[in-house]
């Protein structure tokens, strides 16, 4: 029998539920409003995916919505297999707008590796349970948002995520809901009915469903008639009404895409008949006859700068020819907009910028699927219809089989040959190598990617240079709108200043540059192609950094003596980039300022003579660790833990407030921070720079190549800047001047106060005078305290009851928390670490998940590498402080890396593996924990370490002077409480 045959044969099916989706005259009262029964005539059939793409190509394209539900059965398992049906269809200009799964077999450890190119995945997968979970692939161009009240989700009885798409006109509900077989029915009617009632006002529903209940016996099935009537009282309606599972001996209809419209429509409907999965995937369009709102998906453009050898030499030779000495004779404005000009008109004649168009087409395909490849794959699917109804033991069956199992081999040796190539041809080009390994592992950011439509005040708006204007008047106003917000202060920020320390009497000396300096700041810039709005990168100067080294040594020079930073160094192209939440919502972007390569070669030169005269005077708090030079996060957390631990040994309990600012450097206040650098020696030259480099900033905001108009802000310090953070910790520097009977730990904006005392109540009577004292401190500074992400906890041998006690912070009581991430390290109240292992262990699954799918593509040598970038980073991290701690937690990442070394070298399962970690050069665990702690300790006897923890480690030589061979080795302390003896900290180990 033909292939076609066999679909005609499919077709004229006598199993078919359209016969009993008919209203008889005189039973409209029975139905409800609206019901689009009365205007719909199903008639879904069988095709292959040739006839979904002429079913959807004949609409108007502007009217469709497209849904695809598939019961997929291991979306891991069937990945590349459902990229290729996509794939297939997207060549032929036909977009599915949502793709319904369930059956997905997702878990938290590999959910997120399977990311669409054009869609944006929503999913619901179980935690205990195995398998089942739902998903919904939703095409990027629409706007919606997550129902997350709809998403009823109970493992392995009924798993449900919704979705609601915002458009203008016309609001649609999307879901999908599975059904495990063997629940109890009476209660999944009961859960379906409590979830349509929450729905049945929209006029636009779609659901992929696999209820697990045959809708082909509703005339002798009770319960599947009860089903039926829920769906149909419920102004549902199911589109298909042909056998979606069928096998030798049995045709269902337990697959089905529910569709509620209330306005004139078209809709079509069918059965794939593919091998993806043993339920057959479905399919169903609606055309609307009004016009529908759906944001088309726009082509992407950005201006790229290719730059030549031929183009460099010719660059070069002009700025060698060049007179520069004119420089000298003009003002440092004048001067530094001509020799910009020069640069840029150079590199426009040489190596101009060009426009990029991007096709709003999305490649779904595997680049390495030849067109012999995809012939086969269309073989592959046309024989498996022919098995459709026959046994496994048929010959039609097993030559499908063997066809299917050698397309599969060819296909596997096709991937491999294509990437050992890619990596062969990038092996000296690091960036692509990795760009290839992230697109192999899933592992792509979607933190550039940007919404197309937004949310404001007014409604919605997608119009890009409007998107672009409202981005920047948020980013240039936020900071002043939280400064205005908070509360006044019963002191100012420079009486705080003078609070427990004195005005440095030293003054600040800028020396002028010289070309070897201008040569070694290009050298420590980052290769980066992103430029400012100059339209030159940091990669292009340093290409040409001896020929104009010399002229900005003149610039820089003069810049210094003036005291004056040029306007055009101060106008900054803002990039937005999204940190969390909805990405419809301008408040979940931070602001990512590009300046001109200049202008950070300035700052870098400023800055290296302010860092040396603030370390050469001392004047930074000992314990502040941020953007320090040798000094670390765990630097940071090694101070905190120890001093925790010291406390516990004496019995004390210990109360750490972990503080949390909002838009910390949005919302500095220029006057106080000038007032600040005054005081601690910036002066005269000096201090008129720092003043001309915060006055007069402006900025604009570059969203899909559409600029907005350009704001002045005269609140915070351009985050990307080099200056910024250093004049933050310069800022926040009078903190704990203020603050008599606590410690505190900085790092930039993240700020730990902590004390220890052996009575609980003393604990709270301290901890909260002191936390009026920096609530009054952040309100005279003008930073904004996020009450609601502050937490504090209490680190103690005994059991401490908080029910009656609290900590209040801006007279708000502040929530108790018995682990805190505090500097990327998971810290529990015990000193356990058990909590940061399993986040560790979390994370190596999903290195581990990783490298088993790069295994037969890359070879050793590159998974040694991704090695290093996905395992070894994570065990490294803090290991002197959690690496000693109990053995039944650790242990869990001893089998863990055991396991992802086993896949790297090719061996089994339960291959002995010390002979595996020495071949790979490999650390174990314990290994690497020894390695670390002598490191540290190293840092210690070099005297490299930080100097607020020199105090950690006393040589003998200073217990007594006696001259023993033993005089310069460390005297370990002996804890006195047996915590000590579990914990293994760094101070007794």
């Amino acid at each position: 029998m033909s292939v076609h045959q066999n679909i005609v044969t499919l077709n004229s099916s006598e199993d078919d539920l359209s016969k009993h989706i008919v209203i008889n005259e005189g039973d409209e009262d029975e139905i409800i409003d609206n019901n689009p029964l009365t205007t719909l005539s199903i008639n879904s059939n069988y095709g292959d995916i040739t006839d979904l793409v002429r079913s959807i190509r004949d609409k108007s394209l502007n009217n469709n919505v497209t849904a695809l539900h598939i019961n997929i059965r291991s979306l891991p398992g069937k990945f590349e297999e459902f990229k290729e049906m996509l794939g297939f269809i997207e060549e032929n200009n036909v977009h599915v707008d949502f793709i319904l799964l369930c059956e997905t077999f997702l878990n938290e450890h590999n959910a997120h590796l399977y990311e669409l190119p054009g869609y944006k995945f929503e999913y619901k997968n179980r935690r205990i349970m195995q398998r089942g979970g739902v998903a919904i692939y939703v095409r990027d161009n629409i706007h919606y948002k997550v129902r997350t009240d709809l998403n009823m989700f109970i493992e392995g009885e009924f798993e449900a995520i919704f979705l609601e798409t915002v458009n203008i006109k016309k609001t649609t509900i999307i879901g999908e809901i599975y059904r495990p077989p063997g629940c109890n029915l009476a209660s999944s009617l009961e859960r379906y009915d409590e979830l349509f009632s929450k729905i049945k006002h929209y006029k636009h529903i779609m659901i992929g469903m696999d209820q697990n209940v045959d809708l082909l016996k509703i005339d002798s099935h009770q319960r599947s008639m009860d089903f039926f009537n829920t769906i149909i009282t419920n102004g549902l309606v199911p589109t298909i009404t042909k056998p979606t599972r069928i096998t030798a001996t049995t045709a269902t209809i337990k697959d089905n895409i529910y569709v509620k419209y209330s306005d004139g429509i078209d809709v079509s409907s069918g059965i794939l008949v593919n091998d993806l999965s043993d339920h057959l995937p479905v399919y169903c369009n609606i055309k609307y006859k009004t016009k529908s709102n759906t944001i088309k998906s726009k082509s992407k453009t950005f201006t790229h700068r290719k730059v030549t050898e031929h183009a460099l030499v010719n660059i070069k030779y002009a700025l060698q020819e060049k007179d520069w000495q004119f420089l000298e004779d003009i003002d440092i404005e004048e001067s530094s907009k001509q020799f910009s000009r020069i640069i840029q008109n150079l590199f426009d004649i040489h190596a101009p910028l060009k426009t990029i168009t991007i096709p709003a087409k999305h490649l779904i395909r595997e680049p390495w699927m030849s067109k012999g490849l995809l012939k086969s794959s269309h073989t592959c699917v046309q024989l498996y219809r022919d098995t459709i109804k026959k046994p496994k033991t048929h010959p039609v069956t097993k030559a499908y089989l063997k066809y299917r199992n050698s397309y599969y081999k060819l296909k596997r040796k096709a991937k491999q040959m294509y990437y050992t190539k890619l990596f062969n041809d990038y092996q000296y080009d690091i960036r692509r190598t990795w760009q290839t390994i992230n697109n192999l592992i899933g592992k792509t950011s979607t933190k550039s990617t940007l919404a197309q439509v937004f949310k404001t005040d007014q409604g919605i708006v997608s119009d890009p240079h409007k998107i672009a204007n409202e981005f920047n008047m948020y980013f240039s106003t936020i900071g002043h709108k939280l400064a205005c917000d908070i509360s006044a202060s019963n002191k100012t920020a420079v009486q705080y200043l003078h609070t427990n320390s004195r005005r440095n009497q030293h003054s600040i000396f800028l020396t002028p540059t010289n070309e070897d300096e201008i040569l070694k700041i290009i050298g420590s810039l980052k290769n980066k192609k992103s430029f400012g709005h100059d339209g030159i990168s940091t990669i292009s100067i340093k290409s040409i950094s001896n020929s104009i080294a010399y002229p900005l040594s003149i610039l820089i020079n003069k810049s210094i003596e003036t005291g004056k930073v040029p306007e055009t160094y101060k106008l900054a192209k803002v990039i937005p980039i999204h940190k969390n939440k909805t990405k419809d919502q301008f408040s979940n972007y931070r602001p990512i300022s590009l300046l001109p390569v200049f202008s950070k070669i300035l700052e870098k030169a400023m800055h290296c003579r302010m860092q040396h005269f603030l370390e050469h005077h001392d004047l930074l708090y000992s314990n502040q660790y941020g953007f320090r030079r040798k000094h670390s996060t765990i630097d940071a957390i090694t101070r905190f833990t120890t001093d925790t631990v010291r406390a516990l040994d004496k019995k004390q309990s210990t109360l750490a407030v972990y503080l949390d600012l909002s838009k910390a450097f949005d919302t500095i206040n220029h006057i106080i921070l000038l007032n600040k650098l005054e005081y601690y020696g910036i002066r005269g030259t000096a201090l008129a720079w720092f003043k001309s480099y915060l006055e007069n900033r402006s900025q604009f905001v570059e969203f899909n190549n559409h600029q907005s108009d350009v704001c002045n802000y005269n609140c915070g310090v351009p985050q990307g800047s080099i200056l910024g953070p250093l004049l933050f910790i310069i800022y926040t520097n009078d903190i704990p001047n203020n603050l008599n009977n606590v410690k505190t730990i900085l790092f930039a904006d993240d700020t730990t106060i902590y004390l220890a005392h052996t009575n609980p109540n003393t604990l709270f009577v301290i901890a909260n005078r002191e936390m009026e004292t920096v609530t009054d401190w952040f309100r005279a500074n003008k930073l904004s305290l996020n009450i609601d992400k502050t937490k504090y906890m209490i680190y103690s041998n005994k059991i401490i009851d908080t029910v009656n006690k609290r900590v209040l912070l801006c007279n708000r009581s502040i929530e108790r928390t018995n682990c805190m991430k505090f500097l990327g390290v998971h810290i529990d109240d015990k000193l356990k670490w058990d909590k940061h292992i399993n986040n560790i262990l979390l994370k190596l699954t999903r290195s581990s998940y990783a490298i088993y799918k790069m295994k037969d593509i890359m070879t050793r040598v590159q998974l040694r590498m991704l090695y290093n970038a996905l395992v070894q980073p994570y065990l490294s991290y803090g290991i002197i402080l959690w690496g000693a701690t109990f053995r039944q937690h650790t242990h869990k990442l001893i089998i863990m890396q055991k396991r992802i070394v086993r896949r790297i070298y090719g061996a089994r399962y339960d291959a002995h593996t010390s002979p595996i970690f020495r071949s790979l050069k490999f650390l174990k665990l314990d290994d690497l924990y020894k390695l670390e702690v002598a490191k540290h300790i190293l840092k210690s006897f070099k005297m490299t370490m930080p100097k607020s923890l020199m105090d950690l480690y006393i040589p003998t030589y200073i217990i007594h002077n006696l001259h023993t061979r033993h005089r310069t080795r460390y005297r370990l302390s002996k804890p006195n409480t047996r915590i000590l003896l579990t914990s293994q900290s760094i101070l007794y180990t």
